[in-house]
């Protein structure tokens, strides 16, 4: 096992429990298109789609439309940028999820301790936050919890300027800058451990040299194999990536 001299935490789905605040918004927002159309109402099979939601796709308008076609609400062949059906579903989701997270999302279980230590561990600026969300979902998060003081860089999609989305994860352009900021490129790359709970995720860390530890909180542990190691939660995440500091708070 590799041993690590910083870490580069994912956001959703890793750091904070932005999948249950996805669920609520989109069927907040179901239940209120459901009020003129009935193809939106609640069913068994809404609820089982959209348990599912957060492995549908890698972009939010994505992942929506393949919930309508799933659902038969839109054709199969249906364009995400241009079927008003899916872009008015995408709006009234993204606004409601928006709301919430301006407030600050909730954290994984053990996931704020962890930052914590970290930040114990390997100093602030050996700890970063790397993700695809924006900024309006990163800082309040960070303010709610009170860790502002433990993460040294955040490279959101808003990192400098804005990140074109082709740049994104899976791209390993993020981890990338990461590195760099980290003073950590090149063969010390693998020396930080970037933590993951998406395969895409992971296969992004991984091109960019680092070392890639899947947390199963979103997808189940086979599906994290390409990951130099899996774990199942911040209790077992600590015996591998902060072993001084394994203690439970």
């Amino acid at each position: 096992m590799a041993e690590y001299r910083a870490i580069a935490l994912d956001f959703d789905g890793t750091l904070a429990d932005s999948p249950r605040v996805h669920r609520l918004a989109r069927e907040q927002a179901y239940d209120a298109l459901a009020q003129n159309d009935e193809r939106f109402l609640k069913s068994a099979e809404r609820d089982a789609v959209l348990a599912i939601a957060h492995r549908l796709g890698t972009t939010s308008i994505g992942i929506e439309a393949e919930i309508l076609r799933r659902l038969g609400i839109v054709e199969p062949d249906a364009n995400p940028n241009s079927n008003a059906t899916i872009t008015e579903v995408a709006g009234i989701k993204g606004e409601l999820y928006r709301a919430i997270a301006a407030n600050g999302l909730p954290s994984n279980p053990g996931a704020i301790d962890f930052v914590r230590d970290a930040a114990d561990e390997f100093g602030v600026r050996g700890v970063a936050i790397v993700t695809t969300a924006s900024n309006a979902e990163v800082d309040p998060f960070v303010d709610l919890h009170g860790i502002g003081s433990c993460v040294g860089y955040v490279v959101s999609r808003d990192f400098r300027g804005g990140i074109a989305p082709e740049q994104l994860k899976p791209h390993p352009y993020q981890y990338q800058q990461t590195a760099r900021l980290l003073g950590m490129t090149g063969i010390l790359a693998y020396e930080i451990a970037a933590v993951e709970d998406s395969p895409g995720g992971i296969v992004a860390a991984k091109f960019a040299g680092l070392g890639a530890v899947g947390l199963a909180t979103t997808h189940e542990p086979g599906e994290l194999l390409a990951a130099d190691a899996v774990v199942h939660d911040f209790t077992e995440l600590r015996g591998v990536v902060l072993p001084a500091t394994s203690h439970v708070r």
